[in-house]
Formats: structure tokens, sequence, C-alpha cells
């Protein structure tokens, strides 16, 4: 019942309707047999049936001839091929805050999608613990990743305009080349806080909605000096920094200044 349905009419689908397989198996019990015992893994794009040989062939018999008289005089009719992410955000789900685990292009494979709104949209990347761009005017496509069985990436329905530098191991510039560790995170207010060290420094990154745009409340322990925050392409972006100061893309902040401090991110012009 749960992963095959009668006639597939019902989402989500997860194997063959019982009217497919008695299109596929019909007058071929050795067949229908062989694919319950040894099921191996017939579409790329879905998991891999496991092995029904423990249910013995005389009950899976049994089943192979219910399955024939349920299905007797209902007409099998192929599925059409789909071109659109099951997941996309639809209705009111699209106004609301959503936190997604998915490839995404130009960031590494460990990171995570963000929407505020369904409209303002960010990239945070676990591998380098910072955030790697901001887009507007949607959310995510993951047709192309879910389409390739995670061999694509998704698209971002949006124009990006804030991207960090690519070349980064992190958001604060360690004078010691240390690399961060991601710790985890969690959810506040439906948006994810993530939390991450470097050496003996602990941090937050708070993902905030403020009036439509995307703030970065960024919390900083045991930081003994001075601290430079990296940034990115602000060409595109008005950038609100509520501490330290700003001097050729890198916000500089004293340790007092970095323990709580917010970027607001804008885009320049009004992206339709």
């Amino acid at each position: 019942m749960v992963c095959h349905q009668l006639e597939n009419k019902v989402e989500p689908i997860v194997g063959p309707s019982l009217v497919e397989i008695s299109h596929i198996y019909k007058d071929n019990l050795k067949g229908y047999l062989k694919w319950c015992i040894e099921p191996g893994k017939k579409r790329k794009d879905v998991i891999q049936m496991p092995s029904m040989a423990h249910v013995g062939e005389k009950d899976l018999e049994a089943i192979y001839h219910w399955i024939m008289a349920t299905t007797k005089g209902k007409k099998y009719t192929p599925p059409k091929e789909t071109n659109f992410d099951p997941y996309m955000l639809t209705g009111d789900a699209t106004k609301r805050p959503r936190i997604q685990r998915i490839f995404l292009p130009d960031t590494s494979p460990a990171s995570i999608a963000v929407t505020i709104d369904g409209n303002h949209s960010l990239c945070w990347d676990t591998v380098s613990c910072r955030l790697r761009y901001i887009w507007i005017g949607g959310f995510i496509d993951g047709f192309p990743y879910w389409k390739s069985n995670g061999s694509s990436v998704a698209k971002l329905t949006g124009k990006v305009y804030y991207r960090s530098l690519p070349k980064l191991n992190s958001g604060f510039v360690s004078q010691n080349d240390e690399e961060p560790k991601f710790n985890g995170y969690n959810i506040i207010d439906s948006l994810p806080v993530f939390s991450y060290s470097i050496g003996s420094i602990e941090v937050t990154e708070a993902i905030q909605n403020k009036a439509g745009a995307i703030t970065l409340h960024i919390k900083v322990t045991n930081a003994k000096s001075e601290l430079k925050y990296q940034l990115g392409d602000l060409s595109e972006t008005n950038l609100i920094h509520s501490n330290g100061r700003l001097e050729n893309g890198v916000l500089i902040l004293t340790a007092k200044e970095a323990a709580s401090f917010k970027l607001t991110f804008q885009p320049k012009k009004i992206i339709k």
C-alpha cells in the first residue's frame, strides 16, 4: 500500500502501480517471481526495491494471482515524463521560509539553499562555513538534480546580486589559515542559525528576514583581537553593517564589535 498504488493516481509514487505490474508480467509468472526475488534497479530516478525473497515463492505466487485478479479490466496508461521539480514551492508555501539540502551551482556539494519568503534566497556552504551568494526573484528548480539522480545541480530561479569570493576557507580571515569546522544548525523563527568554529573562536550566523531583505546576524565568542570578515562582489548590492569599518571589501571589527553584528544585503536595483 505504501509503495504500489492500484493505478498511481495519487502522489507521491514510489513503485510501479499494480496495473503496470500486471501489464508487464501478464502470463509471465516466472518473470514476476524473478523480479520479486532479484528486483535490481529498473528506473534511475527512483529508489531500488528490496528483495522480496523472504516472502517465499508460494506466497509471492499468491500475490501475483491476486494482482492479476484485482487489475482485471483496467487499462495501463504509461506515465508521462515530467519536466518539473515535484518539490517546488507552490501556493502559500511560496511565501514562507524554507531550508533545502540539495546540490547547487558554484559552491561545494555540502551547501544549503535557504529562502526567507520564496523571493529572497541564499546559498550557505557548510564546508567553508560562509554565505556563498544571494539571489532574488524566486527559490530553486530542483528538476535537473532529481532527473539526473543527483549527478547535476539545481537551477536558481531568480537573479544573483551578491557573491562571496570563490576561494576562501571562511568569511573570517584567519591569520593561521585555520579551516572552519561546521557544527550544525538550529531553527529559530523557521530560519537556520548556522554554527561553526575556527580554532578557539566560536561563530553563529543566523539568517533573518529584515523587511524582505536578507540579514546575517553574526555572533563571535572567544575572539581576543581584531577580526576581518571578507565580503565579495558588492557592485549590485547595498550592504548595511551594524558594526566595524569597511575597507576594500573587508569588514574590520574589534573583538567587542565582532561579538554581535549584522550584515543586511539588498539589491541596488529592483529585480522583477
